[in-house]
């Protein structure tokens, strides 16, 4: 690789992370319409309570938003790791969301630890999401005030995810359902190895790719 290429591909995968880091801040800031601008028409997201296309997964975001009342979600992202292949990318980033909430009467803060996966396409001259995954680590949850106590029904915490379990949990005390047999987590290394494969085979399919697209 020459040194044109290098740095090519580097300022590639610079705007690949930026638009990443600036897809989970337009969501924490609900800036919907610029986060409309992120993902491709014909992208998927798939996360513990949704499943769409970027377009769906705006919309359901601003309801949900409207609708937690009281809620306050913040994603504290770490550097964005890129592999690039001509007009394709994959992109993960260790993540933290954070969500603050009543439950049960208790000011709390429920923490997912996770990994955002990404497959980026350039089309057109302009990167977007493609798809967008979440490999599920674990979760936990703690009152705001710790002379607080907090009760949780064990038995309904037990039919949830072990990696997504008290956000389950809240999420279904707002009236929402939760993927339960079908998330990516590290409890279910298999499918994980799957998604990583799946994403991987696809990267490097590069006869597929637009060349009119760089």
């Amino acid at each position: 690789m020459n040194e044109n290429d290098k740095f090519k591909e580097l300022f590639d995968k610079l705007a690949v992370a930026d638009l990443i880091q600036f897809e989970r801040l337009y969501r924490d800031q609900q800036q919907w319409e610029r986060l409309r601008t992120m993902y491709h028409p014909d992208s998927l997201i798939r996360i513990g309570w949704f499943v769409g296309t970027g377009d769906e997964y705006v919309d359901a975001s601003h309801r949900l938003e409207a609708k937690k009342g009281g809620w306050h979600l913040t994603h504290l992202t770490g550097p964005t790791q890129v592999q690039v292949q001509g007009n394709r990318a994959i992109a993960e980033t260790n993540t933290l969301i954070i969500r603050r909430s009543v439950l049960n009467g208790v000011l709390a803060d429920a923490t997912i630890y996770c990994r955002l996966h990404s497959r980026v396409e350039r089309r057109n001259g302009e990167w977007r999401i493609l798809t967008l995954d979440v490999v599920y680590e674990k979760d936990t949850i703690i009152p705001v005030y710790p002379s607080d106590h907090l009760e949780l029904n064990r038995e309904e915490l037990a039919q949830a995810p072990a990696a997504y379990r008290f956000t389950s949990y809240n999420l279904k005390n707002i009236g929402y359902s939760v993927r339960a047999d079908d998330l990516y987590a590290t409890d279910h290394p298999e499918r994980v190895a799957q998604l990583y494969r799946e994403a991987e085979d696809w990267l490097y399919a590069s006869d597929t790719a637009d060349a009119t697209n760089q």
